[in-house]
Formats: structure tokens, sequence, C-alpha cells
């Protein structure tokens, strides 16, 4: 329990993942989580050991790769606790899950489709972005269908 409010601070803070990673693993290295976590999805299947190893080791490799510079440290902060909360033991799976929240989040970001007046637009935004204040992803996705839907309604 202890470490996991460690690692909530750590992430809350905006703190590096590495750092994120250390809070989290204090006591256990990632490789040994890592080992851990393979061993207990294939106890039986040596070959499938050493592919899920290799495939966590990726994604922790991916997750400290440096952030995009595109996106703010509150909004990275934000999509990396989600990842964190949602895959806190599969390295693989959580950066694979920000990739996807940093694609949300660049889609959201760009601006209004030409066909579409601003306040159509922004009663969209508003009710995606209540729909789904800390998933990026599913924002975008929310945005994607209501923006059809107004096109639908306006014959466009």
């Amino acid at each position: 329990m202890w470490l996991r409010r460690a690692q909530m601070l750590c992430c809350l803070a905006g703190l590096s993942l590495s750092l994120g990673v250390m809070c989290l693993y204090a006591q256990e290295g990632p490789d040994t989580v890592i080992k851990k976590k393979c061993a207990k999805d294939w106890p039986d299947d040596f070959r499938m050991q050493v592919h899920c190893i290799e495939q966590q080791a990726k994604g922790l490799k991916s997750l400290s790769s440096p952030v995009d510079r595109t996106i703010s440290s509150q909004d990275h902060s934000l999509l990396r606790v989600k990842c964190e909360n949602e895959w806190p033991d599969d390295f693989r799976m959580r950066a694979h899950c920000e990739e996807q929240q940093i694609k949300g989040l660049q889609k959201i970001q760009s601006p209004a489709p030409q066909d579409m007046d601003s306040k159509d637009f922004s009663v969209v935004m508003s009710h995606c972005t209540k729909e789904w204040p800390n998933d990026f992803r599913m924002r975008a996705y929310c945005l994607d269908k209501q923006i059809e839907a107004v096109r639908t309604l306006r014959g466009r």
C-alpha cells in the first residue's frame, strides 16, 4: 500500500517516468518485476516467458524515451497516470496506452474542421471533454463521432 502511494505522489508531482518507475519499484527493479509478471502469465511455457520479457523490455524502453515536446507536462502527467493505473505491471501495454493517448491528444488539439462553425465545434468539444476528462483517446473518438453527427444533422 505504501509503495502504491509513493508511486501516485511521484506521478502527480509530474516527475519523469524514470523516477516514477524508481518510485514504483523502490524495492524491486523493473527487470525483476518483468520476470515475475512473465513467469506468472506463462508458468509452464518458457518460450512465451522469453517472448513476454522481450516485449516488456521494449515497452519499458519506449516509456523511457523523451516526452513528445508538443504535449504539455500537465497533459503528459495526466495520460501517464491514467496508463500507469490501467497497466501497473505491464510496461508493453502501458507504452501502447501512452502512444494511443498521445495520438488522441494530438487529434483533439487539431483545429476545427473547415465545414463546421465554431459554435457547433465548441459544443462538441465541451461535451467530449466532460464525457472523457482523463482519456484523450476516447475524447478524440467522441469528437469524431460528434462531428459526424453534426454533419449529418446539418446535411453536409
